[in-house]
């Protein structure tokens, strides 16, 4: 890691490769040497999960967690900018970056350009087999999440199903520092590479050796990739007392891109090029 972490001793344990659980960690390139990208693909292959540290810079997620409080801030304030996204958000506390840019005066959109010049794009080239790769908008999400007084229980979720589609990859980036002071991810290990029944969740399932839980603590800059099948939620604990901004950008490839339902896509953008075009 750069320089010091201040996290307690039992919270950077936390996030730490194990033997035994497979958890998988990948440290910057500025701090250590790392594998080489094909590895790292089959890492995610494999796991159905990595954490990149410091793969976007820092200093501009935390300008994107200015720009995204004030941002929801005005749509609550001014529903009639767009009625819709304002439902989405009251119940959801999500929006969906485009349009809503249009309307708001955010740019969410920038963190594209960001993540096609960091280190996760190679990975992903390798992952789909082709350097090919898009973002359908109507798959990504900006989200707020205030902490809560309690321990809450976790609603899983596999985004192959919520999104329709088992051929995009998650690209959860935080814009705040999270999983210690404010809510985080939870996520459960190992894939299970296949859209799963409620009934096989690890709070309903009775096989409780079946699932390792994973809490990751990530810093801005911070990277999380999952594939569509990987089991996650929201990490509540009780001793968290800040808000969390994030952005969940899912990629796929041009090929695959076509396969989405209507609603999913609205507007394609293209790593390649870095146009944006309208899905036919």
């Amino acid at each position: 890691m750069n320089g010091l972490d201040p996290r307690p001793a039992n919270d950077q344990i936390m996030d730490r490769p194990n033997p035994a659980s497979a958890v998988p960690l990948l440290e910057s390139a500025a701090s250590k040497p790392i594998a080489e990208n094909s590895e790292l693909a089959t890492v995610l292959s494999d796991h159905g999960t990595l954490l990149y540290r410091d793969a976007l810079p820092p200093r501009a997620m935390e300008e994107m967690e200015h720009m995204a409080r004030e941002g929801f801030q005005r749509l609550v304030d001014h529903p009639d900018i767009c009625p819709s996204q304002h439902e989405f958000y009251s119940q959801y506390r999500s929006v969906i970056p485009f349009p809503l840019d249009v309307h708001l005066g955010t740019n969410f959109l920038q963190v594209l350009a960001l993540l096609g010049h960091s280190p996760i794009l190679p990975i992903l080239e390798r992952y789909f087999g082709t350097d090919d790769l898009v973002v359908p908008f109507g798959s990504m999400l900006a989200r707020y999440v205030e902490p809560r007084s309690g321990d809450a229980p976790v609603e899983w979720r596999q985004d192959g199903y919520v999104t329709e589609s088992t051929r995009l990859v998650t690209c959860w980036i935080p814009f705040s520092p999270c999983g210690f002071a404010a809510p985080g991810l939870k996520i459960a290990l190992p894939s299970p590479l296949r859209i799963i029944d409620a009934s096989e969740f690890p709070d309903r399932t009775a096989d409780e050796s079946r699932w390792h839980i994973w809490n990751p603590v990530c810093r801005r800059g911070d990277v999380i990739l999952f594939d569509p099948f990987m089991l996650h939620g929201t990490h509540f604990h009780k001793q968290m007392r800040q808000p969390r901004y994030s952005l969940e950008v899912r990629v796929t490839s041009s090929e695959f891109v076509r396969d989405l339902p209507a609603e999913r896509i609205h507007y394609i953008y293209d790593f390649s090029s870095g146009n944006i075009t309208e899905a036919s």
